[in-house]
């Protein structure tokens, strides 16, 4: 059975100078579809402390249950004139406007001073009005509850099919919901990339009104743009290889490249050659159908307009520089990667997000670092070779092992998402990542090596992280400085958690 929302649904106390009259406490805010309510304890007449209870009564067993709440009514004693001044709680959602709680009826000559005034953020505020008499004062009490306010988001599935037209997916926001300050970050939206994209949106909310809303810290969403069909080869120049036909150059204009993955005469097409597009400006998107399995050395250098690539899904090789001096932005290569040259995206400083099957240069390699892929010769080039764009980095579940040093000094990346099968992350391995927000170790890692100096810590040095861990203890295979920033002090670590649930945990900590 599904729970209803209850959320701003309060019962108030209530205090009362006595005046012999009924009083009644009850709840403001509207009840969800289908719910009654009947109240025990209204009506109270009698100085002293009275108990109400609101119960609820539901139109249908789809819902569980709803559990009965309680309040108080107080009446005190006081003159005959102030008979029946009442001072209440106040329940509300956060608006932006000040809120404040008032003393109802005639004070008859009275005075009355607060103990706060108006507040405007969500909290819970104690207020004390003191009423001041000529017999002398009394006090009344109450509560300011401020709720903050539930932002309604979401984000449905979208399917299309190909037209060299950008897509992206269009959350579905409350009305009114919009408020300054709340802010959406998007990641793998709008998009013309043939293929299924996951869409990520990432909220957060400026610092003067942190704890003024409620909401999911990240939602995601499947984008899939459909291929056309009968891709031919106009204006591609094939050649003959021992393994099929080639693209060996393009003469054409386009802007957006599909290639095809037979010849006019059906002859499957197997490769790009190197060179193939170097220097051509014209082109923004490509398509590599999953015929591809080769692509060669500086076969898209220096093509400056190209922004994105839908990557074939059976590629075994990338050459070296093979995208370099590109302005692609995000780029998923696939599993089936057996090598990538160094500098296959060398000056490509508009890169925001990658995802690899491996660190470096193939699983096998000496070259385990990522600024391989990105033109450096050691794991001390990274911090010069990676692009300062780049905040993601996605390591598939092909990935066994995140190697040693392998994204030291890389400086302005904020997220690296570690695939499901990694089983070992080596020493150092994100050593001086001093922008790195995200890092969520599933629980498939058992071997965190860092037993002998704290500069072993894969993590030494990342003074912005906080960590997320799906396994519930510090495994036997983490050694005892798997978290240390230095010497003395350690990284925030959050075990037995989600992915999901470590993501929630962030909005609070990081937003």
């Amino acid at each position: 059975r599904a729970s209803y929302d209850l959320y701003g649904i309060e019962l108030g106390d209530l205090t009362v100078v006595y005046d012999g009259k009924p009083h009644s406490t009850t709840i403001k805010a509207e009840l969800p579809k289908g719910v009654r309510v009947q109240y025990t304890g209204n009506q109270a007449t009698e100085i002293g402390e009275h108990t109400v209870t609101a119960s609820f009564i539901s139109d249908t067993v789809n819902y569980m249950p709803i559990e009965p709440m309680t309040a108080k009514i107080k009446i005190i004693d006081g003159p005959s004139t102030l008979g029946g001044l009442s001072f209440a709680d106040l329940a509300c959602e956060y608006d932006g406007f000040d809120h404040s709680l008032i003393l109802q009826g005639k004070l008859s000559g009275a005075t009355a001073t607060y103990s706060i005034g108006a507040k405007k953020n969500a909290g819970e505020y104690e207020c004390t009005a003191t009423v001041t008499h000529s017999g002398g004062s009394l006090e009344m009490h109450a509560t300011l509850s401020i709720l903050p306010r539930k932002i309604d988001i979401s984000a449905e599935d979208l399917t299309v099919n190909y037209d060299g037209e950008r897509h992206s997916i269009v959350l579905g926001i409350g009305e009114g919901d919009m408020i300054s300050g709340f802010n959406i970050t998007e990641i793998g939206n709008d998009t013309a990339a043939i293929g299924t994209h996951e869409v990520i949106f990432r909220f957060s909310v400026d610092e003067p009104k942190r704890g003024n809303f409620v909401f999911i810290p990240e939602i995601k969403a499947t984008l899939t743009i459909l291929a056309p069909e009968g891709v031919n080869d106009d204006g591609f120049l094939m050649e003959w290889s021992s393994d099929g036909y080639v693209v060996a150059g393009y003469d054409g204009d386009k802007t957006h490249i599909l290639i095809p993955a037979a010849t006019s005469g059906g002859s499957r097409v197997t490769g790009i050659k190197s060179g193939a597009f170097m220097g051509n400006k014209n082109i923004e998107y490509v398509y590599i159908p999953e015929s591809i399995t080769t692509i060669g050395v500086k076969a898209f250098s220096g093509c400056e307009s190209l922004k994105e690539v839908t990557m074939s899904q059976r590629l075994t090789a990338l050459g070296s520089l093979a995208f370099e001096n590109t302005a692609i932005e995000s780029i998923i290569l696939p599993d089936t990667l057996k090598a990538i040259g160094q500098g296959a995206f060398r000056g490509c400083d508009k890169m925001e997000s990658i995802t690899v099957p491996f660190i470096g240069g193939s699983h096998n390699s000496s070259n385990k670092f990522i600024g391989y892929i990105f033109g450096a010769s050691g794991y001390v080039g990274n911090k010069q070779y990676l692009p300062e764009s780049l905040k993601r980095v996605i390591i598939s579940d092909k990935c066994a092992i995140i190697p040693a040093y392998s994204f030291t000094g890389a400086e302005h990346i904020e997220e690296i998402v570690i695939g499901n099968n990694v089983k070992e992350i080596g020493i150092s391995a994100f050593w001086d990542c001093t922008s790195l927000k995200y890092l969520y170790i599933p629980s498939g890692v058992v071997d965190i090596p860092a037993a002998a100096n704290y500069y072993n810590s894969p993590v030494y040095g990342c003074t912005s992280l906080v960590i997320g861990a799906g396994s519930a203890e510090v495994l036997e295979g983490w050694g005892k400085e798997w978290c240390s920033l230095t010497d003395d002090e350690n990284v925030t670590v959050m075990l037995g958690l989600s992915y999901e649930e470590y993501m929630i945990e962030m909005q609070k900590l990081v937003y």
